[in-house]
């Protein structure tokens, strides 16, 4: 998914806002909390969390990860954390 990003925009700022719809489309309903910032509203993976609460964290961080990666948008990093109102994931600048 990142490497698709990255191929069809030049610009970060043009990677960063697919990076942004990509996980929309997936889910996650991103919102930008502050200039390098990005919360994701919702876990795309919720019934899950239940049980493998863990699990899908480490998931859900890799695939950001991943993604920011691929798209090589390397001033933000993906971090988690636990959060009973949104997704665990965070997307910050460096």
């Amino acid at each position: 998914m990142g490497e698709g990003i990255r191929g069809r925009f030049r610009s970060k700022r043009a990677r960063r806002a697919a990076v942004t719809q990509s996980l929309a489309d997936l889910g996650f309903e991103p919102q930008q909390a502050g200039a390098d910032e990005l919360v994701l509203r919702n876990c795309a993976f919720a019934d899950l969390t239940a049980s493998h609460r863990d699990l899908v964290c480490g998931m859900n961080a890799a695939l950001v990860a991943g993604v920011l990666d691929g798209a090589e948008l390397t001033s933000l990093h993906a971090e988690g954390g636990p959060s009973e109102t949104t997704c665990c994931v965070r997307v910050r600048g460096r």
